[in-house]
């Protein structure tokens, strides 16, 4: 088993930072989002915690069935990560 780095941790911190705040604009519950993307309350509570980083199938499975623009979203996600290293290399 492989470990991951700080900057794939980073990335699973951040996509699912901006899923919830996706989901809590729209005013979806947890258990709704979960269930439209016919995923579990927990694996979706994980993605949003950082725990789990979802295949690009399950995050696109996701955010259609949500009403997310994955494009937009991943654009989001590289931005804040772009931000991250930046800093991290100041560091």
């Amino acid at each position: 088993m492989s470990r991951k780095s700080l900057v794939e941790k980073q990335f699973g911190v951040i996509l699912g930072k901006k899923l919830r705040e996706r989901r809590e604009n729209m005013k979806i519950t947890q258990q709704r989002a979960a269930e439209k993307a016919d995923e579990s309350r927990q694996w979706l509570g994980e993605v949003e915690r950082g725990l789990k980083t979802p295949s690009i199938f399950s995050l696109f499975r996701y955010t259609s069935s949500v009403g997310f623009d994955v494009l937009e979203l991943l654009d989001d996600v590289i931005k804040d990560i772009a931000l991250y290293m930046e800093k991290k290399n100041k560091d």
